[in-house]
Formats: structure tokens, sequence, C-alpha cells
């Protein structure tokens, strides 16, 4: 492995997710160079077992090391690890959920969409979680209301993306990191 791929981990940075992960911490890290501001560069790393670090850039990625997700919240929680304010950077897809308040799992959008509130349906071995996500592109945004599959054993799929209009990025409460 050459200098340029040595990912380096910041541990005091842990992420806890309320699914069962089999023997593996959830730790952004970096490769290359520090940018500045450090969230720029940093991606979400697998530690699992003492085995080199794993990349974690979407939801199926967890999918791989998730044993068990036991209920709504806990669902929600797997989704929300991808889109929310103080996490989404750290993934290939620039996409937060969206609220009309600011939540901690939200940011608030400034526009007249028809949004709703966040909903799981429960079934026998997953859950159905319904809510709006804003697809952060240079200037624009969509917003959709995403439509997502998280099996009580860990396995994730995107079932739909329906378009709920477009916004300007400035509309959207994002954090900003310095």
């Amino acid at each position: 492995m050459t200098s340029a791929e040595t990912v380096r981990l910041l541990h005091d940075r842990e992420i806890a997710v309320p699914v069962q992960l089999a023997g593996c911490r959830l730790i952004p890290g970096y490769t290359g160079a520090l940018t500045l501001p450090l969230e720029a560069g940093l991606k979400l790393y697998a530690v699992c077992d003492g085995a080199p670090p794993r990349r974690i850039a979407s939801p199926s990625d967890l999918s791989t090391i998730t044993t068990e997700v036991s209920d709504a919240a806990a669902a929600l929680a797997f989704v929300r690890l991808f889109t929310g304010p103080e996490t989404y950077f750290l993934f290939d897809e620039a996409v937060v959920e969206v609220d009309r308040q600011e939540q901690p799992y939200a940011v608030r959008v400034d526009a007249a969409l028809p949004l709703t509130p966040s909903s799981v349906d429960v079934r026998a071995e997953e859950f159905r979680v319904h809510r709006d996500v804003a697809k952060l592109g240079a200037a624009d945004a969509a917003v959709v209301r995403r439509s997502e599959s998280v099996r009580r054993r860990g396995e994730y799929h995107l079932l739909a993306d329906a378009p709920l209009g477009s916004v300007p990025r400035a509309a959207l409460a994002l954090p900003q990191f310095e």
C-alpha cells in the first residue's frame, strides 16, 4: 500500500448507529493530504476485527456488515446516516433529508414543496422507510420522496425516488464547515 492509499482514521469521531454490526466500528477517515475544511476530504470506513479499513460509500456497503435491524427507529437511523446534516458529506451521493424545520436528522428547506413527515411501514421482515430528500447539485437540488427497504438482517434497497421539485441550493440550510 502506498502512502496515498493509507487510511488515516479519526477514532475520536466514531459514529454509532443503533443496528448490530458484525464486529465493526464506523470511523471517518481520509487518504492522502489533509484538506480544509476537514469534512471535504473525509469518508466513512468500517474497521472490523483487525482487518484493514473498508470504505462505506453507500447504504448497500453498510448492509454487508449489518447483522440486525431491530425496529423502525433503527431502520430510520440506518438510512439517516447517509443523509444527515452532520454525515452526508462522508458518502459518494450528496443527499440530505429535508424538512420544513431544522431537525437533528434533516436540514430546513425554504421552498413551497409538498413535503411530508418521514414514516416507516413495519412488515414481517422489513421496514419500508419514506422520507423527503434533496439530491445536491452544484447550484440546485432535486427534492424527491424516497422510498427505501431495510430488512431485519440489514439488506438495503432503494425502492423509488418520486420527484417533488427543484430548489436552489441556497434554499437549503446546509451546515457550514470551517
